[in-house]
């Protein structure tokens, strides 16, 4: 018998049992002549007992379920409000800006590093009227410490530093060098992580592009490293998803990957001798990807649209080679504001 019967019967039962000792009252049968409780005294002491917990008994439930059903009617409220502030963020055009320091431990990357260093010890001062733009050495300073100190020397495309065939994995990493964002709202396993852009229920969300929309390579001078700053704007029709991420505010509590190119790697290195590649494309090939599993991530900065940028500094991102070579950056969002201003990037 479920607790609602029980409390149907009780409220129905109780103004009977009321009534009833009202009305043994009027013929005083609860004492007898010598001042002793009958047996309908007892009977009366019982029931007005039995009444007595009763009534706490199903004030106590009343309480309850009062408070159950504001609960209810405050979560369907809460549900309904959340629903609507995913609404107003809803994935739009999605952008990422990344910094990627290059190992040393490659030698090319440490000679193309010595080669800007020689450009940078005759560098002039620019002048307080400088145009914008201007460089020297083919060399663009765009962060200035303090007493005007250059510490970001910035080598774009259109630099004659900019690496070409003499540094052609350098060159290939500038050129080509991407990251592309996955989102997960669940929890996975970093050796279970699988972008399959065939199959959608491999990841909820994930980005495909091949090619970034602009590359610039500068040289940090306090860490004295080389960095790729990459910049993505995603294809729509290259995003894979199940439908699951659709808002901004989804990305709270959930677990965010950043994937490097996938070129170089065993994979592709058994592809290539499968086709009877050289000697040299096979070490320029080994050579890719031991310089891509150094790389380290720095920072990131992205937007989903609406025109909020979220930023994750590198030292809070988790990162993992898979057997083949392969290594990608892993990070779980935290679910609120204060902790995810804790991890930002602060470049």
């Amino acid at each position: 018998m479920s607790n609602s019967v029980i409390v149907d019967s009780l409220k129905d039962l109780l103004p009977i049992l009321s009534g009833l000792l009202g009305v043994l009252g009027i013929f005083n049968v609860f004492k007898s002549p010598s001042n002793k409780l009958t047996v309908w005294g007892w009977f009366a002491i019982v029931v007005i007992t039995i009444s007595s917990l009763s009534g706490y008994y199903m004030s106590r439930v009343d309480r309850i379920a009062a408070e159950k059903d504001k609960q209810e009617a405050q979560a369907k409220v809460d549900n309904i409000l959340l629903e609507l502030e995913r609404a107003k963020h809803p994935i739009g055009e999605v952008k990422l800006a990344a910094w990627s320091i290059l190992p040393d431990s490659n030698p090319e990357v440490l000679a193309y590093k010595n080669l800007i260093k020689s450009k940078i010890k005759d560098w002039k001062k620019p002048s307080l009227f400088k145009k914008q733009g201007e460089k020297h050495n083919g060399l663009q300073v765009t962060t200035y410490g303090l007493n005007s100190e250059p510490l970001l020397y910035d080598v774009d495309k259109d630099s004659n530093l900019w690496p070409k065939n003499n540094y052609p994995i350098v060159s290939y990493i500038a050129s080509f060098y991407t990251i592309n964002i996955c989102v997960d709202l669940q929890r996975v396993k970093p050796e279970n992580f699988r972008p399959i852009h065939s199959d959608p229920n491999s990841i909820d969300w994930c980005t495909a592009d091949f090619i970034p929309e602009n590359n610039v390579i500068s040289y940090d001078v306090q860490k004295d490293k080389l960095v790729v700053m990459t910049q993505m704007k995603y294809t729509q029709g290259l995003i894979n998803s199940n439908g699951k991420f659709t808002s901004v505010n989804d990305l709270y509590d959930s677990q965010m990957f950043f994937r490097p190119p996938s070129f170089g790697g065993s994979t592709v290195r058994k592809y290539l001798k499968q086709q009877g590649a050289s000697d040299k494309i096979l070490k320029n090939e080994d050579d890719k990807t031991k310089l891509l599993s150094g790389i380290e991530l720095s920072g990131v900065i992205f937007s989903f649209g609406g025109g909020r940028d979220i930023s994750l500094s590198g030292d809070n991102m988790n990162r993992f080679t898979n057997n083949d070579g392969s290594t990608f950056f892993y990070v779980t969002i935290p679910n609120n504001e204060r902790d995810l201003n804790k991890i930002r990037f602060r470049d």
